[in-house]
């Protein structure tokens, strides 16, 4: 078996439409692929980044992001 893994920053890239409006689908998508000996497979996520106010846990999400990342 063989693994590989593949990263890529997709912020701004990757837009999406969502309840009559146009959103990010994510910033940072990571795909792993797996080489079997009679097949290969592949998974993938994708992952929303926010970036906290300066000392706080509180960050700014727009809420169509929101709904398309729950």
């Amino acid at each position: 078996m063989h693994i590989s893994c593949a990263s890529k920053e997709i912020h701004r890239k990757l837009i999406v439409p969502f309840n009559r409006e146009r959103c990010e689908l994510g910033d940072f998508l990571v795909v792993v692929k797996y080489y079997l000996a009679e097949s290969i497979e592949a998974k993938s996520i994708i992952y929303q980044v926010k970036l906290t106010r300066k000392n706080s846990y509180i960050c700014d999400i727009n809420q169509t992001q929101l709904e398309v990342i729950m």
